[in-house]
């Protein structure tokens, strides 16, 4: 085939069987089912919030924002803020000014076990100090 047999426009799409290419210009949505409800769908309509949307579990915006119900990411994520409910499991890091050690948190002086043990704290019944 040659790179001429190909059908184009504005507006729809330019199939490229050469190259092996589809290309969908504005106004253009394409929609497949794997059984009666699941689908997936490419909208290049900038009307539409979403040009990629999978059974709406998965979908992006033309900003870029990534929503999906059901992930299971693995590796590393930037984020500035985030919600949780459920189990967080960490062995480092930080929270709330805190280290996370394999075995608690430590802010320097402070440590607080997992075992419930607390070392660099002595506490009385009318006052808690630093032991330093």
């Amino acid at each position: 085939m040659q790179s001429s047999d190909y059908t184009s426009g504005s507006s729809g799409i330019i199939l490229d069987l050469k190259n092996k290419k589809l290309e969908a210009y504005s106004g253009f949505k394409l929609k497949a089912y794997k059984n009666g409800t699941d689908f997936i769908e490419f909208n290049a309509d900038t009307s539409s919030s979403y040009p990629l949307n999978i059974t709406n579990k998965f979908k992006v915006s033309w900003n870029g924002t990534l929503y999906a119900t059901g992930a299971d990411i693995s590796g590393k994520i930037n984020a500035t803020s985030g919600k949780f409910s459920g189990e967080i499991e960490s062995t480092s890091g930080k929270i709330g000014g805190w280290t996370i050690t394999g075995d608690g948190l430590s802010n320097g002086s402070v440590h607080l076990y997992s075992s419930g043990t607390i070392e660099g704290v002595n506490i009385s019944s009318s006052s808690i100090n630093s032991a330093s």
